[in-house]
């Protein structure tokens, strides 16, 4: 539990450099938590631990009382987007429950990927720079 400037005894002068605990309302799009994947796996080691525990992460992601606000898909990490089975299916639930889920149209392009969309929707660069400064926290799994 994070403690205020009072608490802490922390003069008011000194009170404006402490962390403020900002809460945010589900409607508010600023602020919220955004996941980044720039691959197809968890992590950078080995391919099929990475692979087994994706569907894990998304399962613990649907346990959280509030989805993240924004999915972001870069690089191989799109073709998440684009398999059948059990990842398109938890991601449309994180989707059904208001997650966005946002794949960069330059890696669909590349990879030949941009008409096998299973679920999510295409986006730029632009927005999903926008997703990320406007995040207080951005996890890259």
């Amino acid at each position: 539990m994070q403690k205020t400037a009072q608490q802490l005894q922390i003069p008011a002068d000194e009170a404006s450099l402490m962390p403020q605990t900002k809460l945010t309302d589900r409607n508010d799009k600023n602020g919220l938590l955004v996941i980044v994947f720039r691959q197809d796996q968890i992590g950078t080691g080995d391919q099929t631990v990475g692979r087994k525990l994706l569907i894990p992460y998304l399962e613990a992601l649907l346990q959280l009382p509030l989805p993240p606000y924004s999915i972001l898909f870069y690089n191989t990490g799109v073709r998440l987007l684009t398999e059948e089975g059990d990842t398109t299916g938890l991601l449309s639930k994180l989707e059904t429950k208001g997650c966005e889920l946002l794949a960069c149209n330059l890696s669909l392009k590349q990879l030949g990927l941009s008409s096998q969309m299973k679920v999510g929707e295409i986006s730029t660069l632009e927005i999903m720079l926008d997703r990320q400064l406007k995040a207080d926290k951005i996890l890259w799994p």
